[in-house]
């Protein structure tokens, strides 16, 4: 269960990060341009 529990916290982190940087990346060319 332990190991669930690591596997789901990584896996949500990354999701985290992932749309953080999507977020991101659209203001920094919006501010570009």
């Amino acid at each position: 269960m332990f190991i669930v529990l690591i596997i789901f916290g990584v896996l949500a982190a990354s999701y985290v990060v992932g749309w953080g940087v999507e977020v991101l990346w659209k203001r920094l060319r919006k501010t570009k341009k």
